[in-house]
Protein backbone atom coordinates (compact mmCIF):
# COMPACT_ATOMS: atom_id res chain seq x y z
CA UNK A 1 0.00 0.00 0.00
CA UNK A 2 1.50 3.35 -0.96
CA UNK A 3 1.70 6.15 1.51
CA UNK A 4 -1.36 8.21 -0.10
CA UNK A 5 -3.50 5.13 0.45
CA UNK A 6 -2.36 4.45 4.44
CA UNK A 7 -3.00 8.60 4.99
CA UNK A 8 -6.69 7.67 3.69
CA UNK A 9 -7.41 4.51 5.27
CA UNK A 10 -5.89 4.91 8.98
CA UNK A 11 -7.41 9.03 8.64
CA UNK A 12 -10.78 7.22 7.95
CA UNK A 13 -10.30 5.25 10.78
CA UNK A 14 -9.96 7.64 12.83
CA UNK A 15 -12.14 10.26 11.37
CA UNK A 16 -14.62 7.35 12.67
CA UNK A 17 -13.35 6.79 15.78
CA UNK A 18 -13.13 10.19 17.14
CA UNK A 19 -15.08 12.71 14.62
CA UNK A 20 -13.55 14.91 11.66
CA UNK A 21 -12.90 18.21 14.55
CA UNK A 22 -11.73 16.08 17.34
CA UNK A 23 -8.82 15.17 14.95
CA UNK A 24 -5.29 17.19 14.48
CA UNK A 25 -3.26 16.84 11.43
CA UNK A 26 -0.70 16.42 14.08
CA UNK A 27 -2.56 13.40 15.01
CA UNK A 28 -2.66 11.81 11.35
CA UNK A 29 0.78 12.76 10.71
CA UNK A 30 1.62 10.29 13.50
CA UNK A 31 -1.02 7.42 13.15
CA UNK A 32 0.11 7.47 9.59
CA UNK A 33 4.21 7.58 10.53
CA UNK A 34 4.34 10.48 7.99
CA UNK A 35 6.30 13.92 7.65
CA UNK A 36 4.19 17.18 7.06
CA UNK A 37 5.80 17.42 3.79
CA UNK A 38 4.93 13.60 3.10
CA UNK A 39 1.33 14.75 3.70
CA UNK A 40 1.34 17.84 1.63
CA UNK A 41 2.84 16.11 -0.91
CA UNK A 42 -0.35 14.40 -1.13
CA UNK A 43 -3.31 16.40 0.26
CA UNK A 44 -3.42 20.39 0.40
CA UNK A 45 -5.10 20.31 3.74
CA UNK A 46 -7.28 18.41 6.38
CA UNK A 47 -10.27 19.74 4.80
CA UNK A 48 -9.07 18.44 1.61
CA UNK A 49 -8.00 14.72 2.84
CA UNK A 50 -11.87 14.56 4.54
CA UNK A 51 -13.40 15.35 1.77
CA UNK A 52 -11.23 12.54 -0.06
CA UNK A 53 -11.71 9.97 2.42
CA UNK A 54 -15.62 10.83 1.65
CA UNK A 55 -14.86 10.49 -2.22
CA UNK A 56 -13.34 6.90 -1.37
CA UNK A 57 -15.54 6.04 1.53
CA UNK A 58 -18.82 7.13 1.22
CA UNK A 59 -19.28 8.05 -2.88
CA UNK A 60 -17.47 5.71 -5.02
CA UNK A 61 -18.71 2.56 -2.57
CA UNK A 62 -22.37 3.74 -3.22
CA UNK A 63 -21.98 4.53 -6.67
CA UNK A 64 -21.41 0.53 -6.75
CA UNK A 65 -24.78 -0.21 -6.75
CA UNK A 66 -26.70 -2.16 -9.33
CA UNK A 67 -30.29 -2.07 -9.74
CA UNK A 68 -32.06 -4.85 -11.48
CA UNK A 69 -34.85 -4.01 -14.04
CA UNK A 70 -35.60 -7.58 -15.42
CA UNK A 71 -38.24 -9.49 -15.69
CA UNK A 72 -38.07 -10.15 -12.31
CA UNK A 73 -40.36 -9.62 -9.63
CA UNK A 74 -41.04 -6.33 -8.07
CA UNK A 75 -40.08 -8.11 -4.47
CA UNK A 76 -37.13 -9.30 -6.10
CA UNK A 77 -36.40 -5.84 -7.24
CA UNK A 78 -36.06 -4.16 -4.40
CA UNK A 79 -34.81 -6.93 -2.18
CA UNK A 80 -31.52 -6.79 -5.23
CA UNK A 81 -31.79 -3.31 -4.50
CA UNK A 82 -31.68 -3.31 -0.35
CA UNK A 83 -28.88 -5.75 -0.99
CA UNK A 84 -26.57 -3.64 -3.36
CA UNK A 85 -27.27 -0.99 -0.82
CA UNK A 86 -25.85 -3.07 1.74
CA UNK A 87 -22.96 -3.82 0.36
CA UNK A 88 -20.60 -1.12 1.20
CA UNK A 89 -21.81 -1.05 4.64
CA UNK A 90 -20.52 -4.97 4.90
CA UNK A 91 -17.46 -3.43 3.46
CA UNK A 92 -16.79 -0.88 5.69
CA UNK A 93 -17.89 -3.07 8.72
CA UNK A 94 -14.89 -5.82 7.47
CA UNK A 95 -12.48 -2.57 7.08
CA UNK A 96 -13.54 -1.29 9.96
CA UNK A 97 -13.07 -5.20 12.14
CA UNK A 98 -16.86 -4.54 13.85
CA UNK A 99 -19.83 -5.74 13.61
CA UNK A 100 -22.12 -2.41 13.16
CA UNK A 101 -21.67 0.84 11.64
CA UNK A 102 -22.98 3.19 13.50
CA UNK A 103 -19.57 4.99 13.70
CA UNK A 104 -19.98 5.48 10.09
CA UNK A 105 -23.24 7.69 10.47
CA UNK A 106 -21.80 9.58 12.78
CA UNK A 107 -18.67 10.28 10.53
CA UNK A 108 -21.08 10.73 7.29
CA UNK A 109 -23.99 13.35 9.25
CA UNK A 110 -20.57 15.44 10.61
CA UNK A 111 -19.94 15.89 6.62
CA UNK A 112 -22.72 16.90 5.76
CA UNK A 113 -22.54 19.50 8.17
CA UNK A 114 -19.22 20.82 8.12
CA UNK A 115 -19.40 20.75 3.86
CA UNK A 116 -22.17 22.33 2.30
CA UNK A 117 -20.90 20.68 -0.62
CA UNK A 118 -20.96 17.10 0.66
CA UNK A 119 -24.62 17.81 1.76
CA UNK A 120 -25.54 18.83 -1.78
CA UNK A 121 -23.94 15.79 -3.26
CA UNK A 122 -25.01 13.51 -0.72
CA UNK A 123 -28.66 14.97 -1.52
CA UNK A 124 -28.26 14.21 -5.07
CA UNK A 125 -27.00 10.62 -4.26
CA UNK A 126 -30.03 10.17 -2.52
CA UNK A 127 -32.07 11.39 -4.80
CA UNK A 128 -30.86 9.12 -7.83
CA UNK A 129 -31.64 6.01 -5.35
CA UNK A 130 -34.75 6.88 -4.84
CA UNK A 131 -35.56 7.10 -8.57
CA UNK A 132 -34.05 3.86 -8.94
CA UNK A 133 -36.87 2.74 -6.80
CA UNK A 134 -39.18 5.00 -8.57
CA UNK A 135 -38.19 2.95 -12.08
CA UNK A 136 -39.07 -0.39 -10.39
CA UNK A 137 -42.25 0.72 -9.13
CA UNK A 138 -43.63 1.94 -12.52
CA UNK A 139 -42.40 -1.16 -13.51
CA UNK A 140 -44.28 -3.53 -11.20
CA UNK A 141 -46.95 -0.86 -11.84
CA UNK A 142 -47.09 -1.87 -15.90
CA UNK A 143 -47.13 -5.43 -15.18
CA UNK A 144 -50.14 -5.50 -13.15
CA UNK A 145 -47.55 -6.91 -9.71
CA UNK A 146 -49.10 -3.65 -7.78
CA UNK A 147 -51.73 -1.74 -7.45
CA UNK A 148 -52.09 0.45 -10.18
CA UNK A 149 -53.58 3.53 -7.76
CA UNK A 150 -50.32 3.72 -5.75
CA UNK A 151 -47.94 7.03 -5.62
CA UNK A 152 -45.12 5.78 -7.52
CA UNK A 153 -43.30 8.77 -5.91
CA UNK A 154 -44.56 8.32 -2.72
CA UNK A 155 -44.01 4.68 -2.22
CA UNK A 156 -40.03 5.13 -3.58
CA UNK A 157 -39.84 7.62 -0.69
CA UNK A 158 -41.23 5.35 1.69
CA UNK A 159 -39.01 2.40 0.42
CA UNK A 160 -35.76 4.51 0.58
CA UNK A 161 -36.86 6.51 3.92
CA UNK A 162 -37.55 2.97 5.08
CA UNK A 163 -33.85 1.57 4.39
CA UNK A 164 -32.21 4.45 5.71
CA UNK A 165 -34.00 4.92 9.02
CA UNK A 166 -33.48 0.60 9.31
CA UNK A 167 -29.63 1.19 8.63
CA UNK A 168 -29.50 4.42 11.40
CA UNK A 169 -31.79 2.72 13.74
CA UNK A 170 -30.28 -0.50 13.35
CA UNK A 171 -26.68 0.45 12.83
CA UNK A 172 -25.72 -0.17 16.58
CA UNK A 173 -26.10 -4.17 16.05
CA UNK A 174 -24.72 -6.15 13.74
CA UNK A 175 -25.02 -6.38 10.12
CA UNK A 176 -27.13 -9.44 9.78
CA UNK A 177 -29.43 -8.15 11.98
CA UNK A 178 -29.50 -4.97 9.43
CA UNK A 179 -30.26 -7.31 6.47
CA UNK A 180 -32.94 -9.90 8.47
CA UNK A 181 -34.98 -6.65 9.82
CA UNK A 182 -35.30 -5.52 5.84
CA UNK A 183 -36.80 -8.08 4.79
CA UNK A 184 -38.73 -8.18 8.02
CA UNK A 185 -40.37 -5.11 6.95
CA UNK A 186 -39.97 -5.29 3.01
CA UNK A 187 -42.47 -8.31 2.84
CA UNK A 188 -45.08 -6.81 5.36
CA UNK A 189 -44.85 -3.52 2.95
CA UNK A 190 -44.99 -5.67 0.16
CA UNK A 191 -48.24 -7.41 1.47
CA UNK A 192 -49.60 -3.82 1.45
CA UNK A 193 -48.78 -2.74 -2.54
CA UNK A 194 -50.47 -6.16 -3.92
CA UNK A 195 -53.79 -5.23 -6.32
Amino acid sequence: MNIKEIILQKSFKLFLERGYKEVSLNEILKECGVSKGAFYHHYKSKDELYVKVLDRFFFSYFSKQDVDYSSNTVKYKIDYFIDTFLHPYREIATLLDQKHVSAYFRFLFQAVNTFPEIRYRVNRHFYTKGYYIYQIIEIAKHNNEIAKSINSKLVARQILSTIIGVLVLEGINDIANIESRFKEIVDEYFKLLKK
